[in-house]
């Protein structure tokens, strides 16, 4: 009897019923602040998503040449599509554009229970603004839809931070250019590794033994107090953090909310 092909899903009506309920509950999330649905080919150009080359997501590129000789990829993630979509019609869009999909998404990687080649992803971006309110009504979008799906803040809590504190501490500590992206790849993992395993890695780029425990010390603060206290009130950190609590607050989701240095 013929199979699916590996990593792939069939989607039987109760599956399908499922899936529907959950998609709807996205588009209601996204709906009522304003965003607008787009889509875009799940077939696309290899060199979109080969730019940056060494990343997890290029070697796990479902990827293969067509009979026309073009090196074309099943899309891994749906950011790239996006930003082609915005480039290509650069000056047209009203800025901020408010956008949201829901795109089947292909990696070729080893499959296990619980992970295939495939997998639906739900997408909401802000495009043109560096306002802290964008983050604070995306975050708001998201808990628009734990509560639509029954969810509340006592079965779930948002973790956050920003990458500022990582640059301001990395920054002090003299660690720039290629090391700094490295470390916050070996930093991003920190949940998944032991602390000892963390500090070799950190150590194999030549990272000092002081510095790297100044960096575990910080990425281990878990509340805005100690942060202040470490990095100064004036500290851009600080005052971006700070500002996103206060958007938080009107929008009435902090309980959702906790700090965490470590989320990078």
């Amino acid at each position: 009897m013929a199979q699916g092909v590996r990593g792939t899903r069939d989607f039987y009506p109760e599956e399908m019923r499922l899936r529907n309920w959950l998609f709807d509950n996205f588009d209601d999330a996204a709906l009522l602040h304003g965003f607008e649905e787009y889509d875009a080919p799940v077939l696309e150009h290899e060199e979109l998503y080969t730019r940056k080359q060494g990343e997890e997501i290029t070697q796990q590129l479902y990827n293969f040449q067509d009979k026309g000789d073009r090196k074309v990829a099943l899309r891994p993630e749906m950011t790239p599509s996006l930003a082609r979509m915005v480039m290509s019609r650069a000056g047209a869009l009203p800025m901020p554009i408010k956008w949201y999909s829901i795109p089947q998404c292909w990696r070729y990687e080893r499959t296990q229970r619980g992970r295939g080649r495939e997998h639906y992803q739900w997408n909401v971006d802000i495009w043109g603004t560096n306002e802290i309110s964008a983050d604070a009504e995306l975050i708001s979008v998201l808990v628009t839809f734990f509560e639509g799906v029954g969810l509340t803040e006592e079965d779930l809590v948002i973790r956050m931070s920003s990458r500022k504190v990582l640059e301001e501490v990395l920054g002090s500590l003299g660690i720039t250019g290629d090391i700094f992206a490295q470390t916050c790849i070996i930093v991003d993992k920190m949940d998944k590794l032991p602390a000892d395993v963390v500090s070799e890695q950190l150590a194999s780029l030549g990272i000092e033994a002081k510095a790297i425990e100044t960096i575990q010390s910080t990425l281990g603060i878990k509340d805005m107090e100690s942060l202040r206290s470490m990095l100064g009130e004036e500290s851009p950190a600080v005052v971006e953090l700070t500002s996103l609590f206060s958007a938080l607050d009107a929008y009435g989701i902090s309980e959702w909310i906790e700090f965490d240095a470590s989320i990078v």
